[in-house]
């Protein structure tokens, strides 16, 4: 069994794929209701604002009981504490065939408080297999990246020929197998760290993992302030209906490649990078000031936007666990409830822009807030270490 004190054992690629295939299964279960919301509205007789509330269950989950779950969690081994984590996207298989509102509302909270612990061990898992956290912190958010791009539109695809539900019938039978995956491989059996045993009041109170929650929070405000307006963006550029899914594939695509890009970047210069993409998210609220554009000035904007955009994600983390590296996991967790509370901030803040000023509006806050999470990645970020060596989480 590979422990931290190794370090020098790479992990195999079936630990790395199973790892990252739990990542995309977990974020495609959240993201697949920005796709299918009508079909789950019209089957349980819900409005469209009531079957969007169980996008909001998934967020509150994760971002209140998140953290609390990682501390409650922080003596199990990784191998256990994934399976834990997983097993309410199990239950993806059967509880929404019951057709029951209030229920499959509970078990979206349920799943939202459950990533945040999967995400953290699996991250820590593969760091101290690999040697490499920066390495390890990408290959996860490559699994989450490919989650994201591909729930709506494989949810719809479902949703529209078998019904939703056979949709998450499916993630509950990926969850389970992968379960089964984690049990079966015996390098997943990582005892937890000295650090992670160590009360959470510690951790949590930290001036420095308080300094970079905060730059979290409001890096994703910034983010999401913008993102979730996305399709609006384009239709604003005379982009139509049918060709706005190829505009949103190349901005998930773009994605893939900055959360790559991101994790060798992160794994030279931590602090560099991480002020280099706050000041690339600035940059889409200016161009919104110059709309309709071009389509080859939407293509360079999609593109540089979506890389910026996931490797945020990347580097957020990995800012989180080299500032607490005695408890990665706890960490982790508490990065992912920062950043589902920058969402639904930012998303409220891009709303009241919209209402109130239209596009040039959105632009401007949302550049504002990219300056304001620019002036904070330069004042915290210059401090972090270049590397963590796992041996020591």
């Amino acid at each position: 069994m590979t422990d931290a004190g190794t370090g020098a054992a790479p992990a195999s690629r079936l630990e790395s794929s199973v790892l990252v295939a739990g990542a995309a299964m977990v974020v495609a279960t959240e993201f697949t209701l920005v796709g299918i919301s009508p079909y789950i509205a019209a089957e349980m007789e819900l409005t469209l604002r009531q079957a969007a509330g169980f996008m909001t269950s998934f967020a509150l989950g994760s971002a209140i009981v998140g953290p609390f779950a990682a501390s409650l969690t922080r003596h199990l081994r990784a191998d256990h504490a994934l399976i834990l984590s997983l097993t309410p996207f199990v239950l993806s298989a059967v509880l929404p065939l019951l057709g029951d509102p209030i229920g499959f509302g509970m078990l979206r909270f349920v799943q939202g408080a459950a990533l945040p612990l999967f995400i953290g061990v699996a991250t820590n898992a593969l760091a101290r297999l690999h040697g490499d956290d920066a390495v390890a912190t990408s290959r996860i958010y490559l699994g989450v990246a490919i989650g994201a791009l591909l729930a709506a539109p494989l949810g719809v695809a479902v949703a529209a020929w078998f019904g939703w539900t056979r949709f998450f019938l499916m993630l509950g039978l990926v969850a389970a197998a992968i379960a089964v995956a984690v049990a079966l491989l015996p390098r997943l059996r990582l005892t937890s760290s000295a650090g992670e045993r160590v009360g959470a009041r510690r951790i949590l109170f930290r001036r420095s993992v308080q300094a970079q929650a905060a730059l979290t929070l409001i890096q994703f405000a910034a983010m999401f302030c913008l993102y979730a307006f996305i399709a609006p963006i384009l239709t604003a550029s005379h982009v139509g209906p049918a060709a706005a899914s190829g505009w949103l594939l190349l901005f998930g695509l773009a994605g893939i490649a900055g959360t790559m890009i991101a994790g060798y970047a992160t794994g030279r210069a931590l602090g560099t990078a991480a002020i280099a993409i706050a000041a690339l998210l600035v940059l889409p609220g200016l161009l919104l000031q110059f709309l309709p554009l071009s389509p080859f000035a939407l293509l360079l904007s999609l593109s540089l936007w979506g890389m910026a955009h996931s490797a945020a994600f990347v580097v957020c983390q990995l800012r989180m666990t080299r500032a607490a590296p005695q408890a990665p996991r706890l960490a982790a967790a508490l990065n992912i409830s920062a950043a589902n509370l920058g969402i639904a901030l930012g998303t409220s803040i891009g709303g009241w822009s919209v209402a109130l000023g239209g596009m040039a509006a959105l632009g401007g806050t949302a550049a504002l807030l990219g300056l304001i999470a620019l002036a904070g990645a330069w004042r915290v970020a210059r401090d972090l270490p270049s590397s963590v060596h796992p041996a020591a989480v």
